[in-house]
């Protein structure tokens, strides 16, 4: 009796083996249609999709701005976002720069952007009622573009 298995294997490596025979390139098309982007490419993204997310984040807390309760955390939130990107940016430019920028220039940038990060996450939590929510959204988000590009300007 036929294993199913067997049958399922055989037909790939048979044509695999005939392609590599045959001096064709065995890599998947979609492995060999993927681009990878170059740095300054990256660092872009990174800055674009950063500005965007603030640009959602300003558009968010437009409701709670008026409300003196949320004012004063609203600005030292909105600050403090600021010195996030600020550092994220002197971080984009480290890692772009000829020749690349050494360990030790490029940590206390790192640090400093966990720092800022750390802050925006304790003034969500000083948040109240649903702008809670609006912030946590925010961070999230801000977080993500932040982890992207640090794992991505490697």
């Amino acid at each position: 009796m036929r294993s199913k298995f067997r049958s399922t294997w055989i037909l790939p490596v048979l044509l695999i083996g005939l392609a590599v025979a045959a001096g064709l390139p065995t890599q998947s098309w979609a492995a060999a249609k993927t681009k990878i982007a170059a740095p300054a490419e990256t660092a872009d993204q990174v800055r674009n999709q950063w500005a965007e997310a603030k640009k959602v984040y300003l558009a968010a807390i437009k409701p709670y701005a008026d409300k003196p309760e949320h004012a004063a955390l609203l600005k030292q939130y909105g600050e403090t976002l600021d010195l996030a990107g600020q550092a994220l940016d002197q971080y984009l430019a480290l890692k772009l720069a000829s020749p690349p920028a050494p360990a030790d220039k490029i940590t206390p940038v790192v640090d400093q952007i966990a720092k800022h990060l750390v802050a925006l996450r304790s003034m969500q939590g000083k948040a109240g009622g649903s702008l809670v929510t609006v912030l946590g959204a925010a961070l999230s988000q801000h977080n993500q573009i932040t982890q992207n590009a640090l794992k991505n300007m490697r």
